[in-house]
């Protein structure tokens, strides 16, 4: 039903609507198919007082954290459609080297999506090499600058794709390396640079 009615609402409104601006590709190719006069493509920025290449602010995050080794990042929510369980499968073939990932700080009793998380964790025999952050939003950026690879891992659902992936955005800003798999929006925000997967 809920279908029906977007569909209906879209009949209705597309005569007085005078432009559209999507955020990725996928969405200028579906507007301009529904027969939008106007569709362009804006994609989301970010904030350069926040994310840009900041070695001093990176050193400090390091120190505080005591990282001596590698810095694996993920940012972002803690849902499956993130594939973080991706990363935690890679990583675990990668135990061999010295390395540590920063993550979100999560309540493994909050709900089975981070119960399964931990699960997977000591699974793979990495929690020891997790290092739980909190920041803010303008903190991010300097937990950026800490790590040496950023991962973004999102995996496509049938309800859900990667829309933009403003992680991988404000990671690039920051002169990092990014690894992403090619859910939704993620290659062409990443327009050839960092490292692409099947997701």
């Amino acid at each position: 039903p809920a279908a029906v009615v977007k569909r209906m609402m879209l009949q209705r409104t597309k005569k007085l609507v005078e432009t559209v601006f999507t955020i990725n590709r996928d969405g200028e190719r579906l507007f301009k198919q529904e027969g939008y006069r106007n569709v362009r493509y804006m994609p989301l920025g970010f904030d350069p007082v926040y994310f840009h290449p900041d070695p001093a602010s990176g050193l400090r995050i390091r120190e505080e954290l005591r990282l001596r080794d590698k810095v694996v990042a993920y940012f972002g929510r803690l849902t499956p459609e993130k594939g973080i369980h991706i990363l935690i499968r890679a990583l675990a073939e990668l135990r061999e080297y010295a390395w540590h990932i920063l993550l979100n700080y999560f309540d493994p009793a909050s709900s089975s999506s981070h119960s399964k998380i931990k699960q997977l964790l000591e699974e793979a025999a990495i929690i020891d090499r997790v290092v739980f952050i909190h920041p803010t939003h303008t903190q991010i950026a300097a937990y950026m600058n800490a790590a040496d690879i950023i991962v973004t891992p999102s995996v496509t659902i049938p309800t859900w794709k990667e829309q933009y992936g403003r992680v991988a955005a404000e990671a690039m800003a920051c002169g990092k390396r990014v690894v992403a798999s090619n859910s939704g929006a993620l290659p062409d925000l990443l327009g050839g640079h960092g490292f692409i997967f099947e997701e």
